[in-house]
């Protein structure tokens, strides 16, 4: 169900504590319901079906989700309205 890169991360992310995601019998609602924003978000962004197809790929897609957090993070300490 999962490729490398979502399975590694699933595994180590939060000390393993989403690593039961990639147990067999484990389903796409499982991820959806986890209660994990970020790592449903990340999960999404390194798949197949985004044409997310190498590590470099990956690395690429959340480095520009980091940047775009850390935007977001200099927003919330001006004080800015986030909208």
């Amino acid at each position: 169900m999962y490729n490398e890169i979502q399975q590694r991360i699933l595994q180590e992310y939060q000390d393993g504590e989403f690593a039961n995601l990639c147990e067999p019998d484990a389903t796409e609602e499982d991820l959806e319901n986890c209660g994990d924003g970020l790592l449903i978000f990340v999960i999404h962004e390194v798949a197949d079906s985004e044409d997310c197809d190498s590590v470099n790929e990956a690395y690429k897609r959340i480095s520009r989700a980091e940047n775009d957090l850390c935007d977001i993070l200099k927003i919330i300490a001006d004080g800015k309205e986030i909208g």
